[in-house]
């Protein structure tokens, strides 16, 4: 069962961290007047101060020119210096740059590509409590990546801290890992409650397994019609796992009403995503 990969789930924290400077109060200062003029849709002028409080060594300040420089909000499009600009507020402390810079290290944005970088970025920003950062350190460990050594141990250890934070991808991998018995002794009651958690928070991976399990029974009673209907949303919402799984339901006439038709269009949705199963499904329906 295969989460959604994390470039998809989640943005970069430039935008989210541009965004959220839409919400701040409004003050003296050029960081404070660059916010409000981003709220007045005056970006070009909001750029000009929002450089000139970063230039003064303010590290929020730097982080958002940073994101906008990466968005191309008041400026044209510069991923070098986004980088530059989040490596300065990262220095100056601020976590979310930590986090961005660990992102393009990854990516290979703004600066070469280099995951035991991408991999340090992480570390400190999940030290200083940043939840994504602590998932996405779970997942370097849980795969051995930026030369980690693969630990399910490990990468429990940092799902958990980002789980308790709720951050859903975390608590999908919790799920997972007592679903699966990685890192921990295998308990299905406690994969469905971390599942639930994150299927909540409509993490379509964790509404997929969680569905699963209703209709297996498993770790909870049995509930085919609820559990059916959780991975149908999934699918709707674009999980691939889940429409081919739609899909194969019609194929058989397993848990919905036999529908050739049916069955091929779902299989040509998680198809056009790479779903391996989907594309063989089609090729034996030819």
């Amino acid at each position: 069962m295969n989460a959604i990969s994390s470039s998809k789930a989640r943005i970069l924290l430039f935008v989210s961290l541009f965004l959220a400077s839409l919400a701040l109060p409004v003050m003296a200062g050029d960081k404070e007047d660059a916010v409000g003029l981003l709220k007045a849709g005056q970006p070009d002028k909001a750029f000009i101060l929002m450089k000139k409080a970063a230039e003064n060594g303010d590290p929020e300040a730097q982080g958002l020119l940073a994101g906008m420089y990466l968005t191309g909000k008041g400026t044209a499009k510069d991923e070098k210096a986004a980088a530059s600009w989040a490596k300065k507020a990262a220095d100056n402390g601020n976590v979310m740059s930590m986090y961005d810079m660990a992102v393009f290290y990854e990516k290979g944005q703004g600066v070469a590509k280099n995951p035991r970088e991408a991999a340090g970025w992480y570390k400190r920003a999940a030290d200083k409590g940043d939840r994504e950062a602590q998932r996405k350190l779970g997942e370097y460990y849980r795969h051995g990546l930026g030369g980690l050594k693969k630990s399910d141990v490990e990468a429990l250890k940092w799902f958990s801290k980002a789980a308790q934070q709720g951050e859903p991808a975390a608590e999908f991998y919790m799920g997972l890992a007592y679903e699966e018995g990685q890192g921990v002794k295998q308990d299905s009651k406690k994969a469905a409650e971390w599942y639930s958690k994150s299927a909540e928070q409509i993490y379509l991976p964790a509404l997929h397994n969680l569905g699963l399990m209703y209709m297996a029974g498993e770790g909870t009673s049995r509930k085919e019609e609820d559990g059916l209907a959780m991975i149908q949303v999934a699918a709707d919402r674009g999980f691939s796992d889940s429409q081919y799984f739609i899909g194969y339901q019609y194929e058989t006439g397993g848990y919905l009403k036999k529908d050739l038709g049916k069955a091929r269009s779902w299989y040509e949705k998680a198809a056009a995503q790479g779903n391996a199963r989907a594309r063989d499904a089609l090729l034996r329906m030819k």
